[in-house]
């Protein structure tokens, strides 16, 4: 049996509650006020009781949505929202709360039982690309949006919406929607958000008043939601002032309805309340491919597509409610291609009679066009957005009329904070800068440099022309270079260093490729006996190794291209340029060379071993740690795949080095990134201009992503291309 008194405590003995481990128990009086508040509330939340006791729920809890009367008065409340501790970190909370009787049935307060779901709210990869479509969708709609809370202020709206209300879309946020309402109208819309509230959703055309006196009719369609943040009421308009003002004409127009019956390329119809057929024109008849007499006094469900036939009950109730009602359909013709069609009905009175004209107009054209434009629109906005870098277009007086690119949240600059106004707010007061913008308003491109928030930037403008050829302001593109010179910088340096170890190494060091040697140090050159590295390159290898080591250096030499191993130490007998012999301590190892496989191998005269055995090993660690534990990763690829790869590289994406050689190089890109990077690397390969230095997310071992930077540079060996690259981690902040 469970110790009940460890499952619910004395202070907060319920009837007909049970109250598990690790529940968190807010005890509230009538009017809404905490009276009980356990253990468990004060690990997860941080509030001592006797810190809170007597505090309003609301006060602790402005966005659960909880309503003390409505609960109180019999109806229990269960959601999800988010809270702040004590120590202003958010948490996801979930709450059950029901009203509190006493023995005589009275009702005393109410009972919170809630529990800590934050570990269950982590947004998915999923979730975030579907939030960033939402956002796209939100923002280019046609139609207003807006979300409101339950009190009816205006959490967020996009620019439609702002463009109804006659108000910048900033300025929209946190006004009550009633304020767009007119006082004749006031009677409808409380009766529209009551009725969307009780039944969660509700559509009605009703009249709005913007904030400049101008009134407009808008078809409002309701939703309510409950989401993380509490009670929210979504609601989408659409303007039908136009429809409406038509609706009006046609009713103060009869003497000239034949006329305009039968007149355009719509197909139109007047039908009975029961759908037959009383009335239509010739486009109707060649919609359907039958002659005018064959469609009179047949129904029209039974001539339209299936898409059609579906709503043409919910059109016949919004008439009978609004008497006016349109809508987008999407259907296929005969042949199979798709069809577009706007459905306008109207109830009319005709003849004493009340009847249905639907008019049917054929949008397909238009529809095609318009979504080619709004996802042209939509992936260069999006592209705009994802640029590594910032791009503006002033006009002819050089003030800033768009800016946009990825670059702009490390310049600390949001869009709207610049717009209209002059370069030096974007770009900083350096006299060269406002130079380089009026040569490009003489018609010239220019390239300048400058600082913003300890950061170096790399800048073109050109003039921006008009469809004759007038310049009409100037476009500009500026690229963060600070990590690219500093990248080149180390590099440089770090190949200097490089370049002179090897140099001065007293140790033979050595590469070769195809079985010839491609490269050898100063060293090395002296213990064969010659006077000069350029002597040495291009000797074959087994030209050097005693006949009786070649199957064993054959051997070596095969394992390490082929199988990618380092061969261990072994002992061979070298030949000098006077034909002695003299025995060396070997070892070797994968390498590349102008992109291709290549073996180093490094070399240790053992007759001075002894006297040099400290110096060489201290040698040797340098050497290692030069190969070994470069600072940034070096990676070089050929035909997608990597053919080296530094340990330092390898670790970036938490594998060993042996395991990424002969990887594929899209193998280290979650799905994302490929598309780009594969057309950088095209562009490439085709020879036009790709980016040398960006960013980008790589997928580790593990399946996490981590931001790393890239500086790549290509060369050719015949006709083959190979791509080198230098890899770091992006440093966060």
């Amino acid at each position: 049996m469970p110790d009940k008194s460890k499952e619910q405590p004395a202070e907060f003995a319920l009837r007909n509650i049970k109250i598990q481990p690790g529940d968190i128990v807010i005890l509230l009086d009538q009017l809404g006020r905490v009276t009980g508040w356990n253990q468990v509330a004060k690990q997860v939340l941080g509030y001592k009781a006797a810190e809170v006791k007597g505090l309003p729920w609301d006060g602790l809890f402005p966005y659960s949505g909880l309503n003390v009367k409505a609960v109180l008065a019999g109806r229990d409340f269960a959601g999800g929202f988010e809270a702040i501790r004590k120590d202003k970190t958010p948490v996801e909370l979930y709450f059950f709360a029901t009203a509190v009787k006493d023995k005589t049935g009275q009702v005393t307060g109410i009972a919170c039982i809630g529990r800590d779901v934050s570990p269950f709210w982590r947004p998915t990869e999923e979730a975030l690309e579907q939030e960033k479509k939402y956002r796209l969708l939100f923002a280019l709609s046609v139609d207003g949006v807006v979300i409101l809370s339950s009190r009816g202020e205006i959490i967020e709206a996009n620019p439609s919406a702002a463009r109804f209300a006659g108000l910048p879309l900033e300025q929209l946020i946190d006004q009550p929607v009633d304020k767009f309402i007119p006082p004749e109208q006031f009677r409808e819309a409380l009766a529209f958000w009551l009725s969307l509230l009780r039944k969660g959703k509700r559509q009605e055309t009703l009249r709005v008043r913007s904030a400049t006196g101008e009134e407009r009719r808008l078809f409002v369609q309701g939703a309510v939601l409950e989401t993380r943040q509490g009670k929210r009421i979504f609601v989408l308009c659409r303007d039908v002032t136009t429809e409406s003002q038509t609706e009006t004409a046609w009713r103060e127009a009869e003497v000239k309805f034949r006329t305009v019956f039968e007149s355009g390329a719509a197909a139109r119809f007047i039908v009975t309340l029961d759908g037959t057929i009383v009335e239509t024109n010739e486009a109707g008849a060649r919609l359907f491919g039958l002659r005018r007499e064959k469609l009179l006094g047949r129904r029209l469900r039974e001539i339209v597509p299936e898409e059609l036939k579906a709503i043409l009950p919910q059109i016949r109730t919004a008439l009978l409610e609004q008497r006016f009602h349109q809508v987008e359909v999407v259907t296929r013709r005969q042949d199979g291609t798709e069809l577009w069609l706007v459905v306008s009905s109207s109830l009319i009175e005709l003849d004493e009679r009340t009847l249905i004209l639907t008019m049917l107009k054929d949008i397909t054209e238009e529809r095609k066009a318009l979504r080619e434009s709004k996802e042209n629109e939509a992936r260069l906005n999006l592209l705009l957005s994802q640029v590594p870098a910032v791009i503006w277009q002033t006009d002819n007086k050089l003030r800033i009329t768009s800016v946009a690119g990825s670059g702009l949240a490390f310049l600390g600059i949001k869009p709207a904070e610049v717009l209209k106004k002059g370069i030096r707010e974007l770009l900083g007061d350096k006299d060269e800068i406002e130079q380089a913008h009026r040569r490009a308003l003489a018609g010239e491109s220019a390239l300048f440099e400058f600082e913003r928030r300890a950061r170096v930037y790399q800048a073109r403008v050109e003039p921006r022309r008009g469809v004759e050829g007038e310049v009409l302001g100037v476009v500009g593109l500026a690229q963060d270079v600070t990590e690219k010179r500093e990248t080149g910088q180390r590099l440089a340096q770090a190949l200097s260093q490089y370049q002179t170890l090897v140099e001065n190494l007293p140790i033979l060091i050595g590469v070769h490729q195809d079985g010839r040697v491609v490269m050898i140090n100063k060293e090395g050159a002296r213990l064969l006996g010659y006077d000069s590295p350029a002597e040495v390159i291009g000797m074959s290898v087994l030209d050097i190794v005693h006949p009786d080591d070649w199957p064993v250096a054959v051997s070596r030499i095969r394992a390490a291209l082929e199988q990618g191993v380092t061969n261990p130490p072994i002992e061979e007998r070298f030949r000098r340029k006077d034909g002695s012999y003299f025995l060396v301590e070997v070892r070797s190892a994968p390498f590349v060379w102008n992109g291709r496989a290549a073996l180093l191998v490094i070399g240790q005269d053992l007759s001075e071993k002894k006297q040099l055995s400290e110096r060489v090993q201290d040698i040797l660690s340098h050497t290692r740690a030069m190969l070994q534990y470069a600072p940034h990763g070096i990676v070089a690829g050929s035909e997608g795949r990597i053919v080296y790869a530094n340990p330092a590289f390898a670790r970036l994406f938490g594998y060993e080095p042996e395991e990424v050689v002969g990887k594929l190089i899209t193998e280290l890109l979650p799905v994302y990134e490929l598309e780009r990077l594969q057309g950088y690397q095209e562009a490439r390969a085709q020879g036009r201009p790709a980016p040398a230095e960006y960013q980008f997310d790589g997928l580790c071992k593990d399946g996490t992503t981590r931001r790393m930077s890239a500086f790549v540079i290509t060369y050719k060996v015949g006709d083959k291309l190979y791509l080198l690259g230098f890899v770091n981690p992006v440093k966060e902040g």
